[in-house]
This record gives structure tokens, C-alpha cells and sequence, in this order.
């Protein structure tokens, strides 16, 4: 009950006025003091899964933004060929992964894993198995458009240093590779096909997913997580610590792969005590750095993107924040222009 509109507290510009299954109404907050952008007095939230209606609805100006997140390759042609100059697409806070469990062989050799991320190109998988909905995941774990973003130091596509690894760790050709658990939770299968044929053709790999609905993934991801999980993690605020020390200390944090690295782990907590941002960076950095390349506990795969449709009434601010305020809901409503 804390949920309803009238018990709900809000410390924003906005606070909830009514709340139904596919309608949220938000309106100014009178107790908020802060700092004010804009006019917009009220918005009006709509979920709806309904593309086409969406669309249209949006060609008649019914609404003023719509996000287009969840929208399949075709829904995203289709809009920017009817409404291309009034299409923004910018990075949202979001990383989409491999996670390794690292405490279970044959995951437990960094040689295994690194040779699995040398053997994929995330610049080919961006376009076949995405198909251009986002982009490759080229640096560190933490996204691009948040600070503390380091760009391109991941593993690049080497598939000869990955035999080679691979013949270290003790299966060269990929001979006497163990079978291994990999959970595949449903909407992921072009991705998962592209991934399975790149390490068949470059590292004699033939590794078979175990399919699941979303109900046994969630629970199994929760309990006891497979060898090989593709997942992804969206940051609560723009800060790396959310990407990097809530995520993967072996300690404090969510820690899905089940690693423990005790520079990782020490790097991120000086970073928790320090004030200087500069130095604050330098110490994500280095930590990202191990995480994706040194030790390669988890292999990014590629950063999310934002799309919106504004009509050129609204103007957004500049900051990729927007992409969080707006994740929550496919399409708004302004009841005041800007």
C-alpha cells in the first residue's frame, strides 16, 4: 500500500496523482524545492506494447515523446522513415554481458575465458545478431556516457591468440573441452546463435544452451547461476561504482559470476573512501581494466541505446539522464507544451 498515489513519497519536481495498469499521471510536486527545469506542469505516462498504434497515435500529435527501447528492428525503420528528424538516440546506462561463473571449471582458468573473448567479434555481433540496436561493446564495463567510461580496452578480435590461450589452459582444437551449462532465458536467440557459431568456427567449440522461460532463469540466476549466463545490468545512478563495485565485489556486491579478485576488490573500496574525482576515475578505470581484460571475469557484449521520438515542442535537456527518467514508459503525454 505504500505504492498508492496518495501514500507514495516523492522527493522530486513530480509526484504521482493517480496510478492505473497502463496510465501513470504525474503532476508538480508543491513540497519539492530544488532546482526547476521547464514548464511541464503535468505528464501522462501510457504503456502500451502496440507499435503501430503508438506510432500513429504519435503522427497526430496525441503524444509528445515516445520511447522506443523495447521497439523490434522493423518498429525502429518504420519511425525513422516516417519521423527520422525527430529521432534521438543516445547511450543509456547499460551494459549487455556474458558472465562466466568463475569458481567452477573449466571457467576457473582466466586462459579459457579470455580465449572465448579474443574468438568474438563484438563489431559483427552489433550488426548480425543485434541487428544495429546497439552498439559493440569495444571498452569497459562501465558505459559509455557515464563518467569513468574507459573506451577500447577490451579484448580485441583475435582468434589466433584464442586457439593459442586455449591450447594453454589444455584444449588445444578444443579437444577434451568439458560440457558446460549455458542458461539462455527467452529473446535472446539471435544473439546466443551468432556466439555459438563464432566459437564453433574459431575455437572447435560446440557449446549447446539450455533453454528457459524467464520465470526459471530469474530463479536459477538467483539460487545458483550457470557456467555461462548472457545478461545485462543498467546503473540505478551515473557513477561507476554502481557498474563495477555493487556488481562484481567479491564481497559487497550482487557478484553473479561468483569472482573474487583482491586488487578488484581493494581498488573499489579505496575508490568508496576518496573524494578527489579525478583519482575516483583513475581507480574505476584500473578496476574496469581487470574486470574486462586482465582477469575477464565477464564479457561485455554491447552498450544499450536510447531512442526517442520528441516532437520539436519538447526540448530535453542534454544530459544522458533523460534516458533514465524516460525508461519507465513507452510514450508521454505533456499536458503543457514547452
Amino acid at each position: 500500500s505504500w505504492a498508492e498515489p496518495l501514500q507514495l513519497v516523492s522527493n522530486g519536481p513530480y509526484q504521482v496523482r493517480s496510478y492505473a495498469a497502463d496510465v501513470l499521471d504525474l503532476t508538480i510536486n508543491p513540497h519539492y524545492h530544488g532546482h526547476f527545469q521547464g514548464n511541464v506542469h503535468a505528464v501522462k505516462c501510457f504503456f502500451r506494447d502496440d507499435h503501430q498504434a503508438i506510432l500513429q497515435a504519435y503522427g497526430r500529435n496525441q503524444l509528445d515523446v515516445v520511447n522506443l527501447i523495447n521497439a523490434d528492428p522493423d518498429t525502429i525503420a518504420r519511425a525513422v522513415s516516417l519521423y527520422g528528424r525527430e529521432m534521438i538516440s543516445r547511450p543509456r546506462w547499460s551494459t549487455f554481458y556474458l558472465c562466466f561463473r568463475c569458481d567452477k571449471p573449466p571457467f576457473d582458468d582466466s586462459r579459457v575465458r579470455q580465449a572465448l573473448a579474443y574468438a568474438l567479434d563484438r563489431e559483427r555481433l552489433a550488426v548480425e545478431g543485434l541487428q544495429g540496436q546497439r552498439t559493440p561493446a569495444t571498452g569497459g564495463f562501465v558505459p559509455p556516457g557515464m563518467p569513468g567510461h574507459s573506451a577500447g580496452i577490451a579484448l580485441p578480435y583475435d582468434p589466433d591468440r584464442g586457439r593459442e590461450l586455449l591450447a594453454q589452459a589444455g584444449y588445444a582444437g578444443g579437444s577434451g573441452f568439458p560440457a558446460v551449462e549455458w542458461a539462455a532465458s527467452p529473446g535472446g536467440e539471435r544473439v546466443i546463435s551468432f556466439i555459438q557459431r563464432a566459437w564453433l568456427q574459431n575455437l572447435n567449440l560446440d557449446l549447446k544452451p539450455v533453454d528457459m522461460n524467464w520465470e526459471t532463469f530469474i530463479e536459477k540466476l538467483n539460487r545458483e547461476p550457470a557456467q555461462l549466463s548472457i545478461l545485462a545490468w543498467g546503473a540505478d545512478i551515473p557513477d561507476p561504482e554502481n557498474m563495477l563495485r555493487t556488481t562484481f565485489h567479491s564481497q559487497d556486491g550482487i557478484n553473479v559470476p561468483r569472482w573474487h579478485n583482491d586488487q578488484f576488490d581493494r581498488l573499489t573500496d579505496e575508490a568508496e573512501r576518496v573524494t578527489d574525482h579525478a583519482q575516483r576515475m583513475a581507480l574505476y578505470a584500473h578496476a574496469d581494466r581487470i574486470l574486462v581484460a586482465e582477469d575477464t571475469a565477464v564479457l561485455p557484449l554491447s552498450y544499450d541505446l536510447d531512442r526517442l521520438l520528441v516532437k520539436p515542442w519538447v526540448r530535453l535537456p542534454v544530459t544522458p539522464a533523460l534516458s533514465m527518467s524516460f525508461s519507465f514508459a513507452n510514450v508521454v503525454r505533456l499536458d503543457e507544451k514547452l
